[in-house]
């Protein structure tokens, strides 16, 4: 809910909200950037599970190939 409308679902790490991260909840987390190219984001999933938490996408390798324009 709320995809490409910033955050309408009431998460915020604001000190006034107060929403208990409870198992099986599933977070996205979406850090975007922009240069003269456009605007780039990455998006990852996790988890939430009794013991902790699941990634749930694949990680970016440790070195990222460069592709020539």
């Amino acid at each position: 809910m709320g995809h490409g409308l910033r955050n309408n679902c009431g998460l915020s790490v604001h000190p006034d909200n107060h929403t208990v991260v409870e198992p099986g909840m599933l977070f996205s987390c979406e850090p975007m950037f922009g240069n003269e190219w456009g605007f780039f984001d990455l998006e990852d999933q996790f988890l939430v599970t009794e013991t902790g938490y699941e990634i749930l996408h694949e990680p970016a390798p440790e070195h990222i190939p460069v592709i020539k324009a």
